[in-house]
């Protein structure tokens, strides 16, 4: 393995680990089950994919789906059947072939999809940038009024009124150091296939070290400014077994409707980044 493939790998485990957790709970599912997912997606759907520059992991655009699938079926284990369901969707419509036809997107569509969760990313992140980490996922509803809670305007109003000093410097070391790192690394042949994101990550652990260990006081972050792992998660991975999936309700109309949606949901959301993502590779490498 290369280190540029090493420390790819290092920068996506970072960000996928506290979204798979996040949105599985985010999703109403069980934390452990986020991180099994993460799993799978990392070690065996990338080596299958066939796609050079993308990964697989968690992303918040199927949470409220999720969230809603859970709650029509009104059992988890009748949700992983659905999913079941809709990888074997997904596996027949690549027999077919039917991801050709990502290619009759209008390259406007890819770039207003990309732009859109770009923007719900940045919305969603100023709060935590701020030190408001009262939503660890984010609120879907953009303004809702500016005072209510379910509002991503509202919780960065809020978070301006009280903000967190220590959050703040971090954020701030982390985009400096992101956007420096990017224009000193290639003048260096030894920091070339090191991202600056891994360099952030670390600013951030060391600078709350060192806020917490000789400043104290207002500027130690609490357990609400950190990544909580749910109480219950070791003892479900150390038990973990396989899902006695209902198999019997497969002529139920709701696992259907359920196990269509997110085929395509998915499928859809992953054919226009994967044509993103080939559009802006350099070598010009088209993904099968």
């Amino acid at each position: 393995m290369k280190w540029s493939d090493l420390s790819a790998s290092l920068v996506v485990f970072l960000v996928a680990l506290p979204l798979c957790l996040g949105l599985a709970i985010a999703s109403n599912a069980p934390p452990s089950s986020g991180l099994i997912a993460g799993i799978v997606g990392g070690l065996v759907v990338s080596p299958l994919s066939g796609s050079v520059l993308s990964v697989s992991g968690p992303t918040a655009s199927l949470a409220i789906v999720i969230a809603l699938a859970i709650s029509s079926l009104g059992d988890f284990q009748a949700f992983l059947l659905a999913t079941f369901l809709a990888g074997a969707i997904q596996v027949l419509m690549g027999f077919m072939k039917i991801g050709r036809f990502s290619s009759f997107f209008p390259y406007p569509v890819i770039r207003g999809l990309l732009a859109s969760i770009g923007i719900l990313i940045i919305l969603k992140q100023i709060p935590h940038a701020l030190g408001w980490d009262k939503d660890y996922v984010g609120e879907e509803g953009l303004i809702q009024g500016l005072t209510e809670s379910s509002s991503m305007i509202g919780d960065i109003v809020k978070a301006l009124y009280s903000f967190h000093p220590t959050s703040v410097v971090i954020s701030l070391l982390s985009i400096a150091a992101m956007i420096g790192w990017d224009k000193f690394r290639y003048k260096a042949m030894w920091t070339r296939h090191f991202p600056g994101s891994l360099l952030a990550v670390g600013i951030g652990l060391v600078a709350s070290l060192i806020t917490q260990n000789f400043f104290g006081g207002s500027w130690t972050l609490s357990p609400d400014h950190r990544v909580s792992i749910p109480d219950q998660l070791p003892h479900d991975l150390f038990h973990w077994m396989l899902p006695h999936l209902p198999w019997q309700r497969l002529n139920d109309l709701k696992i259907w409707n359920s196990a269509v949606m997110i085929a395509f949901i998915a499928s859809i959301e992953a054919l226009l980044s994967i044509e993103a993502t080939d559009q802006l590779d350099p070598q010009k490498r088209i993904t099968p």
